[in-house]
């Protein structure tokens, strides 16, 4: 079997596997294959990140994204017990929010978790989708373990759904 939680039964417990939520996450709804994602952790490459400017209050690039980088990867050891339950990333462009998001969704799946890895503006088409039409579904994708959104700030707005959906 391609899916050893399963063994291709589509079920576990009952419920859908994350096997099948995975490819409905990918198919309708265009998230990422989270199965597929070769960021990890590990892989970081510090030497992408300044090291000599200060961006802020005496922070550099790289002092920047490896406290980032630490607080999200001891929130993902500590998944699915955290107490804070959510995240927000918060800062300049090209600091390694998206590495981290996709770091953080590979681990969360190695961990067993069902997430969900989307880009906002994805993320908002299906919510317009929705909007426009009362049959199309967005439970499956809300009902996630862990629904990681990127690029929060990038959707266009849409009058009466990106207020509103959010």
């Amino acid at each position: 079997p391609k899916c050893k939680i399963c063994c291709d039964t589509l079920l576990y417990k009952g419920k859908p596997c994350r096997c099948i939520k995975s490819y409905v996450y990918e198919k309708a709804y265009g998230c990422e294959n989270i199965a597929g994602l070769k960021e990890s952790f590990e892989n970081s490459n510090l030497q992408i990140f300044d090291d000599s400017a200060e961006i802020s209050l005496g922070q550099t690039q790289r002092s920047r994204y490896l406290l980032l980088e630490d607080n999200v990867k001891k929130w993902a050891e500590n998944y699915p017990n955290n107490v804070k339950r959510n995240l927000f990333f918060l800062c300049a462009t090209g600091l390694g929010k998206t590495y981290l998001a996709r770091c953080l969704a590979k681990k969360l799946w190695e961990k067993g978790a069902d997430v969900a890895l989307i880009n906002a503006v994805s993320l908002f088409e299906n919510f317009l989708a929705n909007r426009l039409d009362s049959g199309y579904n967005l439970k499956m994708l809300l009902d996630a373990d862990t629904l990681i959104i990127d690029d929060l700030g990038t959707e266009p707005m849409n009058q009466n759904v990106t207020v509103e959906y959010m």
